[in-house]
């Protein structure tokens, strides 16, 4: 007698004819028990399309949104470089040592005060005030704000007065860092020589 780890081919054939999914039959129709789920299906070209779409939205939007950010981020950054370099200025005359003289040809005079103005309508300078004195020394440093941002509003010297750090004069009006399309900050240098920024204004430049 043969023996054989594998079972006969016959057996084999009716074993899985009895696992062939049974049919029902409903009238002239007929219907699988085994649940749908158990049936593969692809995606059809459409809805290929459909996600692609809608994919192609979501991610314009986001390109947009991130532009968005970055323009108002490159404002804020204005403003407050500008706001930081105010308040430098402020410092160095509060800190600055009233009795420092700059000396040009046979005179000799003493600093009055530290003063920002704007240079164009994106750079500014800090300088030393010596009483109208022509030292060469008086600038203290220059600085430009990041393209395309822009100074408006700024019509007159913002001079702080050794030793106190006050405001000289006061001004006529906030200073406005602009940037088009995207909006605008108010710098304001109260007379008790407080400097702030006001939130994000509007979209238009004044």
């Amino acid at each position: 007698m043969k023996f054989s780890i594998f079972p006969p081919l016959r057996s084999v054939a009716k074993a899985m004819e009895r696992r062939r999914p049974r049919l029902r039959r409903a009238g002239n129709f007929q219907f699988s028990i085994y649940p749908l789920c158990r049936r593969w299906t692809g995606f059809t070209l459409v809805e290929l399309l459909v996600v692609i779409m809608l994919m192609g939205v979501l991610s314009g939007f986001a390109i947009v949104q991130t532009m968005t950010y970055h323009k108002q981020q490159v404002l804020q950054d204005a403003a407050e470089q500008l706001v930081t370099d105010l308040k430098t200025a402020q410092t160095k005359a509060v800190s600055s040592v009233q009795d420092e003289v700059c000396t040009y040809g046979t005179n000799t005079v003493k600093i009055k005060a530290y003063f920002a103005q704007a240079q164009s309508s994106t750079s500014y300078s800090v300088n030393r005030d010596y009483k109208n004195a022509n030292c060469t020394n008086s600038q203290v440093f220059s600085a430009e704000l990041e393209s395309p941002t822009e100074i408006r509003n700024w019509t007159q010297a913002v001079s702080f007065l050794v030793p106190t750090g006050k405001l000289e004069a006061t001004l006529s009006g906030p200073i406005i860092v602009c940037y088009t399309n995207v909006g605008y900050h108010n710098i304001t240098v109260e007379p008790s020589g407080r400097i702030y920024r006001s939130q994000r204004l509007g979209t238009i430049c004044p």
